[in-house]
């Protein structure tokens, strides 16, 4: 059995829950105002977002078959390769993490 309760706090001070009859409720006979939100819940996201979102995603792949290529050119360190590649990590996670991070709170 379900019961229909009222908060509390819902009640006006004279004791009614604000509803008049013919008003609709709105004890000043005034249509209810509602707020518009002005940041873009529910929409997709912005292009650039998406594009930041596919670097974050695709920009790790080639780092795979990049290494061996790099590590047979001469005069290119073992350092200055793993400080390249790790740059293009941390750039391709950076960016992957800021776009989903951008449209999850867009699609709240």
């Amino acid at each position: 059995m379900v019961q229909n309760t009222v908060a509390l706090d819902s009640f006006d001070d004279d004791g009614t829950n604000g509803n008049i009859q013919g008003n609709g409720g709105n004890k000043r006979g005034a249509k209810r105002h509602r707020h518009r939100h002005r940041h873009r819940h529910g929409k997709s996201p912005p292009k650039w977002v998406r594009y930041l979102l596919i670097y974050g995603s695709l920009g790790n792949a080639p780092l795979l078959w990049v290494y061996p290529v790099m590590a047979r050119i001469p005069g290119l360190t073992l350092g200055f390769i793993n400080a390249v590649l790790h740059t293009n990590l941390a750039l391709a996670w950076g960016a992957q993490a800021y776009a989903i991070e951008r449209h999850v709170k867009m699609s709240l």
